[in-house]
C-alpha cells in the first residue's frame, strides 16, 4: 500500500493506493478484448458495490502524551466512524512496556488488577 502524505500527516486530502489496484507506471490502457470490463478488474469492485467498504489503522503514541493521542483517535476517528449506522466497529487497544531492570512486584500487581478492571481480555507480566 503506497500512502502520500504531505509533511508526514495522513489527513482527509491523503492519497491511499493498493497497488495492485494501480496501473504501472507509463503503462497505456489498451483497447484489447482480454482486458476486463470497466470496474471488473483484479482488485475492483464492481459498479453496484458500495465504496470504502473497510476502514482501517494503525497508530503509534507517545508514552509521554498517550492521553491526547488517545482523546484524538476518539474524536477524529472513532467518533466519525460510529456515526453511521450499522458500522462494525472493532478496537483494539495493545499496550507494550519493556523494562532493563524489571518492573516492581507492587506496580505489576496495581497494573495487572487494573487490566483486570478495565476488563482486558488479556494482561500478562513475564521475566526474560
Amino acid at each position: 500500500m503506497v500512502v502520500i502524505a504531505v509533511d508526514g500527516a495522513i489527513t482527509d486530502a491523503t492519497l491511499i493506493i493498493k497497488p495492485e489496484v494501480a496501473e504501472p507506471e507509463g503503462r497505456q490502457p489498451s483497447d484489447s478484448s482480454d482486458d476486463p470490463a470497466p470496474g471488473h478488474g483484479p482488485g475492483l469492485l464492481s459498479p453496484d458495490a458500495p465504496d470504502h467498504m473497510n476502514c482501517t489503522g494503525v497508530a503509534r503514541m507517545n508514552s509521554e502524551r498517550s492521553g491526547r493521542d488517545f482523546t484524538r483517535i476518539s474524536q477524529e476517528i472513532l467518533q466519525r466512524l460510529s456515526v453511521k449506522e450499522s458500522v462494525d466497529l472493532n478496537t483494539t487497544v495493545e499496550i507494550r512496556a519493556c523494562k532493563s531492570d524489571g518492573f516492581s512486584e507492587g506496580k505489576v500487581r496495581v497494573i495487572l488488577e487494573n487490566a483486570n478492571a478495565l476488563k482486558f481480555e488479556q494482561s500478562t507480566s513475564e521475566s526474560d
